[in-house]
């Protein structure tokens, strides 16, 4: 019996998903302007024109490394609302997972840098991230009014993206970005104000519990 030879190019495509999230992590890691197409070749062992051949440029490297990246940020969304939770509780976690995904000093640092040199992948990424971030927490917010523990004054379009605004707010303050630990600190108490001011009276009261019972 014989085999077709796998050449280099093949084999990269058979592993691209593994070679996206490889060079996904050194981006993260030291930066999307800092790391090189040699790097990326560097560390998968393979040559840097076997590389361009199967992504073309850097850029597209890129975008494939933030679209999936964004799949993923879809995927823990979708796997948050899939637990049967109260509005209140699967608010706390979208929070919870939006604070530590996004407002980690080494990842500002990504994303400064993605946004300075490499702006219109930024632009096309983010703004579909920040949408489909506004739509899950609308979701939560109407899953909360139909549950009498959301304010009926409560719009659930208009206050998330005011949510997402007031979570952006954290993570772009100077002083805060100085030490993380503070910056997620300040990020519960903001969002501790931000849900106590949507809370009807019976939220309160689940809320407080839940509070406690941490």
């Amino acid at each position: 019996m014989s085999f077709q030879p796998i050449f280099a190019i093949d084999f990269i495509k058979m592993n691209k998903e593994i070679i996206v999230k490889e060079s996904a992590r050194m981006f993260y890691e030291a930066g999307f302007k800092t790391v090189t197409m040699d790097d990326v070749a560097n560390q998968l062992a393979v040559s840097k024109k076997t590389l361009y051949e199967v992504f073309g440029s850097k850029e597209q490297l890129i975008s494939e490394v933030l679209e999936d990246e964004f799949e993923a940020i879809q995927n823990q969304f979708q796997q948050i609302q899939a637990q049967d939770l109260s509005a209140i509780e699967e608010l706390m976690l979208l929070r919870k997972y939006i604070a530590q995904k996004f407002n980690g000093r080494q990842y500002q640092a990504c994303t400064f840098q993605l946004q300075r040199y490499y702006g219109q992948l930024y632009r096309k990424i983010f703004i579909a991230q920040n949408h489909k971030i506004v739509e899950e927490l609308a979701q939560n917010f109407q899953k909360g009014l139909m549950q009498n523990i959301y304010r009926k004054e409560v719009v659930p379009r208009v206050y998330a993206k005011l949510f997402l605004e007031l979570q952006n707010s954290i993570k772009t303050g100077l002083e805060l970005n100085k030490e993380v630990d503070a910056q997620y600190s300040f990020a519960d108490i903001h969002s501790d104000i931000f849900i106590r001011g949507i809370l009807s009276s019976k939220g309160l009261e689940k809320y407080k519990q839940l509070i406690q019972d941490k």
